[in-house]
């Protein structure tokens, strides 16, 4: 085969893996029907706050404002500290927000952030890990389609998906190793692609900016694989001291540096709320009496099952000796299928009538600095199915080609797919028409309000959202972005000390509103009024 067909066939591989790639998730999207297009992903609650996030991204590079400091919770700084920060998904809105509305834009983010990290999976595959054109594909659509990466949930919470982030920093990563860019004079050599390193230590980094959860459970799904997979894979402690190359150090520099603007943004928030309520955390994890263990329902803690059973399958297959598979990728594979133990327990609770209380996730993890704050557990399994089907598609890759092992393994990948498919469809339940009355219609502002709070509306109002404290956050912030006037008003996880400005219809909202404008010795704030679209200036209640 010739370079120029070798070429053509390349491009054309890359071109199938690409229109698969958008087939697949133009069904998840629901496209046919047109959904994205009329409606933002999902619900009012959470996802709003997620686009208005990425809004606020937009806006405050158009306006050079303090990204650090969305627009709630004034007269509070870094509030971007108290929820995730989706710094990563930014440019891809960035990209597409000059043409669409925000919600499209937010779902053309989401199918974007989706596809190119399904496609960077395959070129890990093909071009380092060395495995076929076909292997390739099962590998990246077992990965692509997992009932535990793409659900309803992540429809919702779409943070959930930073996990398809991964595939292009390592990609990143792998690159800057490689020599390239520029030649040496005339010795044919080349040097590292330095900056390529730089970045993707810094993205990597920024990566517990983007969504901690992600970013933590990244860090401790490979810190437990690793812990076995190196000593018995002969890396010594000779390897540790050799000397690092020039891309392992500029991947260091911008790891660095991306550390140190999460810590900017992010410690005081945590030091100010280091944990969720121990309630909150028990309730998120599947409570099993001893006297009487439910294992299916343990089981059951985590959508599907299919990427445990690749890892137990590729142990299995490893340990049948007239196979003759690679000891170390078989000793490697059965570490990781006992780590894969250890993440099936993790969501688990045992309790028993003495009032005996056990949980692998509050004894040996939550104590760790960072881990208290996490309220959800279950969410490893996001980390988990990267760290399996890269793992398999490394175990794969170890193999000889056209050995009998190696064959299994792919129609295993296959099988598993075919009996566990993934039929999910994201909804759209945010109408593009109902933003456009509620926040783009114009309101009337009185030339002196330097900030602002919403009042309470009617029924009619609140008809699209059973949460009102959610609903009139997320109207004030979108709004706060329009009109470039900060809201008192604000939503996320956390949020500042003493702010109680939650609800509008609660009868203690007035009192609550008086007392941060007093706090805060606050001057010149507006009262919202969204149904009759004015903004008025605020005239504190007469106290009795």
């Amino acid at each position: 085969m010739t370079a120029r067909t070798a070429t053509t066939v390349r491009f054309a591989r890359a071109f199938v893996v690409l229109v698969l790639s958008a087939f697949y998730f133009s069904h998840v999207f629901n496209l046919p029907a047109g959904a994205p297009l009329e409606a933002g992903m999902a619900d009012w609650v959470d996802p709003n706050f997620i686009n208005f996030l990425l809004e606020h991204w937009s806006h405050s590079l158009l306006t050079l404002t303090n990204p650090t400091s969305p627009p709630m919770y004034f007269p509070a700084r870094g509030t971007l500290g108290y929820s995730h920060g989706l710094v990563l998904f930014a440019p891809f809105y960035l990209a597409v927000r000059p043409w669409l509305h925000p919600f499209q834009a937010y779902n053309a983010t989401i199918f974007l952030v989706l596809t190119t990290g399904t496609i960077c999976f395959y070129a890990i595959a093909r071009n380092f890990l060395k495995l076929g054109f076909v292997e390739s594909l099962l590998m990246t659509a077992f990965f692509a389609s997992s009932p535990n990466l793409i659900n309803e949930p992540a429809g919702i919470w779409t943070q959930r998906v930073s996990i398809f982030l991964l595939p292009p920093l390592v990609l990143a990563a792998l690159k800057g190793r490689r020599t390239g860019l520029v030649q040496d004079g005339g010795t044919g050599e080349t040097r590292p692609r330095y900056v390529l390193g730089w970045f993707a230590g810094l993205a990597m980094a920024l990566f517990f900016l983007q969504d901690f959860y992600s970013a933590a459970f990244a860090v401790l799904v490979s810190s437990l694989f690793l812990a076995g997979a190196l000593p018995l894979s002969g890396f010594g402690v000779a390897r540790l001291k050799s000397r690092p190359t020039g891309p392992d150090l500029a991947l260091g520099v911008g790891a660095m540096m991306g550390l140190a603007i999460f810590a900017r943004i992010y410690l005081r928030a945590y030091l100010e709320h280091p944990s969720f309520p121990q309630d909150q955390l028990n309730n998120a994890l599947t409570t099993l009496n001893v006297a009487r263990v439910d294992w299916q329902r343990a089981l059951r803690a985590y959508g599907s099952l299919r990427s445990f059973e690749l890892v137990f399958a590729a142990a299995a297959l490893g340990w049948l000796p007239w196979l003759r598979v690679d000891r170390t990728a078989w000793r490697c594979s059965v570490w990781f299928a006992l780590v894969s133990v250890i993440v099936l327990a993790i969501p688990l609770r045992f309790v028993d009538s003495s009032g005996w209380d056990f949980s692998v996730w509050r004894t040996f993890i939550a104590p760790w600095p960072g881990f208290s704050s996490i309220r959800d557990p279950k969410r490893v399994i996001e980390a988990y199915e990267l760290a399996a089907t890269f793992l398999a598609a490394l175990f794969l890759a170890r193999l000889p080609r056209r050995s009998p092992v190696r064959v299994a393994m792919a129609l295993v990948v296959l099988l598993l797919m075919v009996t566990d498919w993934n039929p999910t469809i994201f909804k759209f339940s945010r109408p593009i028409d109902v933003y456009r009355r509620w926040v783009e219609a114009p309101i009337a502002i009185d030339p002196s309000c330097e900030s602002f709070f919403i009042k309470g509306a009617s029924d009619a109002y609140m008809s699209r959202s059973g949460n009102m404290w959610s609903l009139y956050a997320m109207d004030a912030m979108f709004i706060s972005l329009r009109t470039s006037l900060p809201t008192l008003n604000g939503y996320s996880a956390w949020w500042p000390d003493g702010w109680r400005l939650s609800n509008p219809q609660t009868p203690e909202y007035p009192t609550s509103v008086a007392q941060w404008i007093a706090q805060n010795g606050l001057r010149r704030v507006c009262a919202l009024d969204i149904e009759a679209r004015t903004m008025t200036p605020y005239v504190a209640p007469i106290q009795k």
